[in-house]
């Protein structure tokens, strides 16, 4: 009985000050921002790349890959078209490697390493991406947003005929 009365005079305390996060005109944090015409930034992160293999004969033996961790790092430009729609550039590097286990080999052929390669992956990529927001509401602004990506391999060896060095 006696907890029950001291935790109804703890709520009735500590209520209204709790409630007061949620008034009807909160103090705007940089209400302004988003009125800029141009914004622009960085951003920095992580990220992990698979491959996925197609076998065209079933093979028995599926190739095995280590993934690694690997970093983006890239630039943000935004072009303010309206209150809603905003259209963003995002030019970044990505980096990551990747080790291939080929299972099989044994004998001299697996103490040469020839059973394992690593794939080291540089990508620019370039995407150009609409932003859609909803009206600010207190200081959330939600928003979805989505467009085109093109990425360029700096490390391909597509063209190369001794594409395992």
């Amino acid at each position: 009985m006696r907890n029950t009365l001291i935790l109804l005079v703890g709520m009735l305390l500590v209520g209204p000050s709790v409630c007061g996060q949620f008034k009807e005109n909160p103090i705007l944090n940089i209400e302004n921002k988003d009125k800029k015409i141009l914004n622009y930034g960085y951003f920095l992160g992580f990220n992990q790349y698979d491959f996925k293999f197609d076998y065209k004969n079933d093979v028995g033996k599926d190739i095995l890959v280590e993934k690694t961790l690997g970093f983006n790092v890239g630039l943000i430009g935004e072009l303010r078209i309206n209150e809603f729609l905003d259209l963003r550039f995002e030019p970044g590097l990505h980096y990551n490697a990747r080790t291939l286990f080929f299972p099989g080999f044994i004998g001299e052929e697996a103490i040469s390493g020839n059973f394992l390669r690593e794939v080291k992956s540089t990508y620019i990529n370039f995407p150009l991406l609409l932003k859609v927001s909803a009206k600010r509401f207190g200081n959330w602004k939600p928003f979805l947003i989505g467009g085109p990506s093109m990425s360029l391999n700096l490390g391909s060896n597509e063209t190369s005929l001794d594409d395992n060095s």
